[in-house]
């Protein structure tokens, strides 16, 4: 059985390192990049989970986070990381969502230094810490670097051959590649065992060892990747539905929503705009800026908060 394991596994290796080069070889043309930010909204990570000594690795768990919406935590604005259980035995997507969300952790980018910070808020893996920020990826290295993470429990990675502007989920990303240990961190998107998952490491779960993988991801609307979707009866923060024209934010608001309240706070956490709604009713509101700067809409049902949003207001033209 081991030596099947070893063969499949090594077998992967090289055909994902060929892949790579091919990539590598027809983006040469291609721009070059600048950092890729991964705490995006509406991004998808799916997770599969299979047995290590199953040479067919077929899929036992399976699961997915979704970044929905920011939220301050120590006066830095973070992206909201939602788990949510799938159904195992669809393998193709649309995958079967079983379950609620709950909310998971936050992740936010440091896009001058390319770096990637998180915060978990249960334990997703053997040695990164829970409730407090630690450094998730680290961007700003070379071959031959070392990228300084708590996911790698045999040692640290290191760069061993990276690939720029790759086509990779969707988009032009840079691989880092660790030989000693075949691991790959997707810039934008994160290691092939997933978000925050141990890399390369095995989950226990009695009487099996799980090894985690990222099966999927997109960051895309729609992403065609999942049959439900979040709760409908939110109002949208997209750009169609608030936009700045002149002194102005217009708020619209689409009939089917529960929402009765905005509120806009400042980076200060003082309240600045507080609206009331007619909730179930399609409405368009005005609402003068208290200026540039950035802001953090809030959707409200009575004391409920359905959604928070980020929102950017440049200066009044």
């Amino acid at each position: 059985m081991f030596f099947y394991r070893q063969f499949w596994k090594k077998l992967a290796q090289a055909a994902k390192l060929l892949l790579l080069i091919l990539c590598s070889l027809l983006s040469k043309y291609s721009y070059t990049q600048e950092y890729i930010p991964m705490a995006v909204n509406n991004a998808r990570w799916i997770i599969t989970e299979h047995e290590l000594y199953d040479p067919f690795n077929q899929i036992v768990n399976m699961y997915e986070y979704l970044s929905d919406g920011d939220t301050l935590v120590n006066n830095l604005v973070y992206t909201k990381i939602y788990k949510r259980l799938l159904d195992p035995t669809i393998i193709q997507p649309p995958f079967v969502p079983i379950g609620d969300y709950t909310l998971h952790g936050f992740i936010r980018d440091d896009s001058e230094n390319e770096k990637v910070y998180a915060i978990l808020l249960h334990e997703t893996n053997q040695e990164c810490p829970i409730n407090e920020e630690y450094l998730l990826y680290d961007f700003d290295v070379s071959v031959g670097d070392t990228i300084y993470t708590c996911q790698m429990l045999f040692g640290d990675f290191i760069v061993s051959v990276l690939w720029e502007n790759i086509f990779s989920y969707g988009i032009f990303t840079n691989v880092y590649w660790d030989e000693r240990f075949s691991v790959d961190i997707w810039e934008g998107i994160g290691m092939d065992s997933g978000l925050f998952e141990d890399a390369d490491v095995f989950v226990k779960e009695n009487p099996s060892y799980l090894v985690a993988q990222l099966y999927k991801y997109c960051r895309e609307i729609p992403c065609g990747l999942i049959v439900g979707t979040r709760d409908n009866n939110r109002a949208s923060f997209n750009n169609s539905l608030i936009r700045q024209v002149e002194s102005e934010l217009i708020l619209r608001i689409q009939s089917g929503s529960k929402v009765n309240r905005f509120l806009l706070f400042n980076y200060a956490g003082q309240i600045v705009e507080d609206v009331e709604l007619i909730p179930y009713k399609d409405q368009t509101y005005r609402i003068k800026t208290p200026g540039a700067g950035f802001y953090i809409g809030v959707l409200q049902n009575n004391q409920t908060i359905l959604e928070k949003q980020k929102i950017v207001v440049i200066e009044n033209r």
